[in-house]
């Protein structure tokens, strides 16, 4: 049985929307979607033919993303994807003018989420750029860890969440980002007092607790309705569907078992994995 099949609402919670439009594929197995990036939530209205999809930001984890009794020995702090396919874009100049210039962790490595937390409340500053307008997760970290996050004008619902320039600061360029480093380094008072704020207001609303109450707000709803547009498709576009998700995630042992359902001999079956083998490749 497929979750399209279960005889109660479902729900899903769809975050980087702005990185590819298979997930549109993901959403329509659902009756509710919560999406991540605000701008995107008429997108998916429009493809999933109903209006049950609602904005539900990033967050950061209470108990992994709090202040730690550390000493704040980078200048500036970020974590963050700096993957090949990243490499030639703003985000890797901008970093490098950073690491040139101030004290930082290492950017280059990976750190799992209770280092993370560790880094954050070891940082002065914690950077943030996104990739495509996108509300990072850094914002929630950062300013959860007690740090001055100065961050890009990210659109999708910024400045619905903090009151920019007494709990966050943003920059307008490259240029900007670093002469506002500059300054709320050298000035300890002013840093400080942002980032208080900062951190009281994501301790307040933007922990995943107020996430996972909103979400259970919404399916207490009594004109909640199961909207997701696979109840009522046939088994050929369901299985369109699930190859181009499997394929997105490199799943190929579900786009066999796909392929086998469909009695797919040998050379079937190997067409059918191609893409997903390729992308594992390639990414």
């Amino acid at each position: 049985m497929g979750i399209e099949e279960l005889s109660i609402p479902t729900a899903c919670y769809i975050v980087d929307v702005h990185l590819g439009k298979w997930r549109h594929e993901v959403a329509k197995f659902f009756d509710v979607v919560f999406i991540a990036q605000k701008d995107y939530v008429d997108q998916y209205r429009k493809v999933l033919g109903h209006d049950q999809v609602y904005w539900l930001p990033l967050a950061a984890a209470a108990d992994v993303h709090k202040q730690q009794s550390l000493p704040r020995i980078y200048d500036v702090g970020f974590v963050g994807n700096i993957a090949i396919a990243h490499r030639a874009t703003s985000r890797s100049h901008q970093l490098k003018r950073i690491a040139n210039t101030f004290k930082t962790n290492d950017f280059y490595r990976f750190y799992p989420p209770e280092e993370v937390g560790q880094v954050y409340s070891q940082s002065r500053v914690v950077f943030n750029t996104s990739i495509a307008g996108d509300l990072t997760m850094r914002i929630f970290e950062g300013t959860l860890c007690g740090a001055l996050v100065i961050s890009d004008s990210a659109k999708n619902g910024l400045n619905e969440l903090f009151h920019v320039g007494k709990e966050i600061v943003l920059y307008n360029n490259d240029d900007d980002f670093l002469e506002k480093i500059h300054f709320y380094l050298a000035h300890d008072n002013e840093r400080e007092q942002i980032a208080v704020a900062g951190q009281k207001r994501a301790l307040q609303e933007h922990t995943y607790y107020h996430r996972v109450k909103t979400i259970a707000n919404y399916l207490a709803q009594p004109t909640l309705k199961k909207h997701a547009p696979m109840r009522n498709a046939s088994s050929q576009e369901k299985a369109m569907s699930r190859h181009i998700i499997y394929t997105h995630l490199h799943m190929v042992d579900a786009i066999l078992d796909i392929a086998k359902e469909q009695k797919l001999g040998p050379l079937g079956r190997f067409v059918k994995v191609l893409p997903a083998l390729g992308r594992r490749l390639i990414i």
